[in-house]
């Protein structure tokens, strides 16, 4: 029922692989947090190992959907890195002692500027004659 490719099914089908795509992803991040959680002893740790495994999946889900152009991969990419910003910016700031809070907002903040060197070059067009 699912592949079929009649009328507005394909419209529908896609918009279902949209969905559990956002979901199953919102379960394995809850998976992964609680997971290193659970694992390590240090809290603040396992924050920071968790924040940088949602930037890694963020950046590669970016730019993937510019480089291939699927738009709404690279939207949920933006919709990633937004929340691991938001959430340093908001709740990490304040909460985390100061050696892992520098170790972690550095860590990101590499990860974040190495990327600035992976966009695409516009091409330039010759004038015309």
């Amino acid at each position: 029922i699912f592949y079929r490719n009649a009328g507005g099914k394909q419209q529908r089908v896609s918009d279902i692989n949209r969905t559990l795509l956002v979901v199953g992803s919102v379960y394995a991040f809850g998976l992964v947090w609680l997971s290193l959680k659970a694992l390590m002893e240090n809290d603040d740790l396992a924050v920071m190992a968790s924040l940088l495994i949602y930037t890694v999946v963020g950046l590669i889900s970016y730019f993937f959907g510019q480089t291939h152009g699927k738009k709404g991969l690279g939207v949920y990419g933006g919709v990633v890195l937004g929340a691991v910003i938001a959430r340093l910016l908001l709740i990490d700031v304040w909460n985390m002692p100061l050696a892992p809070r520098f170790i972690t907002f550095f860590a990101i903040g590499i990860l974040l500027m190495s990327t600035a060197f992976f966009r695409n070059k516009k091409k330039v067009s010759s004038p015309a004659s």
